[in-house]
């Protein structure tokens, strides 16, 4: 059981924030500012542009 656990645990984690890494950057501008911190920087635009 304890194998099972551990094993799903890394599976789950890295979709995650791949996913999450790779979304905000093609979403807002990939291009722009490129793949160094551009998941942040996309963050905090995305939100502003939310907000307005």
């Amino acid at each position: 059981m304890k194998t099972a656990a551990t094993t799903a645990t890394p599976t789950d984690i890295t979709p995650f924030p791949v996913v999450l890494l790779t979304t905000p950057e093609v979403l807002s501008d990939s291009s722009a500012t490129g793949p160094s911190g551009s998941a942040a920087a996309a963050a905090e635009d995305d939100v502003e542009f939310n907000e307005g």
